[in-house]
């Protein structure tokens, strides 16, 4: 190929600037503009930043924030570890809690209240919704960014090592960290004197568990030597994965962990920040004039509290709610109590967008399914029980709640919903959708389910009286009813300790829709009579008043009437007899 001037002089991106009369022979070209290889160091790191994973980014308007007055004894536990009042002994920090236990909003005021004291932080906030941050790719960085600009001297390190590596960000995390951020600062150390925090919060919201674990593992191993004054908090829900990489033995002789648990006093925090909200909603609200000067009444306040469980996602979301600036907030109340439609509101659509996230994460959801059915509608947290009475073994429960951990705690000897509300989002199939549990539909199976049971003698170590909660909405299939007639008496007296449960049975069955009428009813309560009378000895009296409401009048002279001609035929009999 031969040319001459292959680019006139005024033409941008001349591959010989000054060359003339060029003959140019075989061989392939490319010329890329904007490219990483034209562009500065610093500006290839910026494309790599995810903007919207600062702690302070615009994109993140009104990021959520501890109250005021609130977390106090946390955060000055935290405080404490971060400028090293205490003797360091720890480099990486766990801050872990339940979903919507308010880990966002304690790094988001770490992050401001470090910058308040003139302590250098930098930060980076995992959201799996925004595709900019649900990965460990911008993580590196978004953080050397920041480090560039708030340690002097560090972007000409940062950006000295990018032009030595350009191919850096398609490398390992390790090497990243390694080469972006440790190796800058270890040469900044010996001319400037600084601490640096790093603050990753959300680690759970990272989409690849791989990630996760790599990202804890990485990090305690840069930091093992100790030798850098920088230190890392993480910050996310105990998942079972974060768990097992934090529990690793050369790790955790490197960690501090911090929890947000019951330990801190949080229903105070929430009460106190329901009490503020409140009193601002009145002060403010355009149609504060409207409200009671009580609103709400501590009646109200203590619903929310209650569901709320020291939990700050539930408040935060009902007082989100009540003070949109266009609706009536008492008439937003009664929507939140259920004492009107929704209609076209939402009030727990944050919530419930949450509950079905970690439902989606499920993966034998049937097996999970019968277990939360049975804990709401058998009134039962027994886990022991709750295995037993489903067949499955104790191991297999544990194995199967392990991903609803961030809502459920399942820990012998029971299982405890974390957040009080699940049990509504569960059971209203407005919110809950593909994850609802029909009440009327599991008491009826469950129902059948026990009575199986007690059949198959499947009872043998415990007293098992859940059929009571379990009858109370339960349909009479012919399944069910068949199973309620054959139930012989003595067998439910193993189970029932006392009468007020047969009374409680009885009036279940009597008030349950059934295909029979009351046939089943009157078969059970016939043959509950005669067994007090006849096995526990209790005579007639006693059993009427043991159990009064069920119309057993009928019945007891019914006995009364065989017992007459039976002693009848008896003394019959001993005439002959004597003859």
């Amino acid at each position: 190929m031969t040319g001459t001037n292959v680019w006139n002089s005024h033409e941008k991106g001349r591959l010989f600037p000054n060359a003339t009369n060029t003959l140019i022979q075989g061989g392939h070209f490319t010329v890329v503009n904007g490219s990483d290889a034209q562009a500065g160091a610093f500006e290839r790191l910026q494309r790599h930043v995810s903007t919207s994973a600062f702690h302070n980014s615009a994109q993140r308007v009104d990021p959520p924030r501890c109250h005021k007055n609130t977390r106090q004894a946390l955060m000055q536990e935290i405080f404490n570890w971060i400028v090293g009042d205490v003797m360091r002994t720890a480099w990486i920090a766990w801050l872990n809690g339940s979903a919507g236990s308010g880990k966002s909003a304690m790094s988001q005021s770490i992050a401001e209240e470090c910058i308040l004291r003139g302590i250098t932080v930098a930060s980076f906030l995992f959201l799996r919704a925004d595709p900019t941050r649900n990965g460990i790719a911008p993580l590196v960085a978004t953080l050397a960014y920041q480090v560039a600009r708030i340690l002097p001297g560090s972007k000409e390190l940062i950006s000295r090592a990018i032009d030595h590596n350009p191919l850096i960000f398609e490398q390992s995390l390790e090497s990243q960290i390694n080469e972006l951020i440790i190796g800058p600062l270890r040469q900044l150390q010996a001319s400037v004197p600084w601490k640096l925090l790093l603050i990753i919060d959300g680690v759970d919201e990272c989409n690849r568990e791989e990630e996760q674990i790599n990202l804890i593992r990485t990090l305690a191993k840069l930091l093992k030597g100790q030798d850098l004054p920088l230190i890392v908090l993480l910050c996310s829900r105990a998942e079972h994965q974060i768990k097992m990489a934090f529990n690793a033995r050369d790790i955790r002789r490197n960690l501090r962990r911090f929890i947000l648990d019951y330990a801190y006093q949080h229903d105070n925090d929430v009460r106190l920040f329901l009490q503020n909200s409140f009193r601002e909603i009145r002060e403010t609200h355009p149609m504060s004039y409207l409200l009671e000067p009580d609103w709400p009444s501590p009646i109200h306040l203590q619903e929310i509290l209650s569901k709320s469980s020291g939990q700050f996602i539930y408040s935060s979301v009902v007082v989100k709610f009540i003070s949109h600036p266009r609706t009536h907030p008492a008439t937003q109340l009664d929507i939140v109590r259920g004492l009107r439609p929704t209609g076209a509101s939402a009030p727990f659509a944050e919530l419930d967008a949450m509950y079905c996230h970690i439902f989606s994460q499920v993966r034998d959801l049937e097996m999970v399914t019968s277990i939360l059915a049975y804990m709401i509608i058998g009134n039962n947290e027994r886990m022991f029980h709750i295995a037993q009475f489903l067949g499955f073994e104790v191991v297999d429960v544990i194995a199967a709640m392990a991903d609803l951990a961030a809502v459920v705690m399942c820990h012998q000897p029971t299982i405890r919903f974390l957040h009080p509300s699940l049990s509504d989002f569960l059971l209203d199939p407005s919110r809950s959708h593909k994850y609802y549990i029909d009440r009327t539909e599991w008491s009826t199976r469950l129902s059948v389910r026990w009575f199986e049971n007690l059949a198959n003698d499947l009872f043998p170590k415990f007293i098992d009286n859940t059929v009571v909660y379990l009858l109370q909405n339960a349909e009479g299939s012919a399944e069910l009813c068949t199973l309620i007639r054959e139930a012989s008496a003595y067998q439910l007296w193993h189970k029932f300790p006392d009468s007020g449960y047969y009374r409680a049975y009885l009036g279940c069955i009597r008030n349950m829709v059934c295909l029979y009428g009351g046939e089943t009813y009157r078969v059970q309560l016939d043959a509950i009579v005669r067994y007090l009378i006849q096995t526990r000895s209790m005579p007639a009296r006693k059993v009427r008043h043991e159990l009064e409401g069920n119309n057993i009048l009928p019945i007891l002279r019914k006995i009364e009437r065989e017992e007459f001609h039976l002693m009848a035929r008896i003394k019959l009999w001993v005439r002959r007899k004597l003859r």
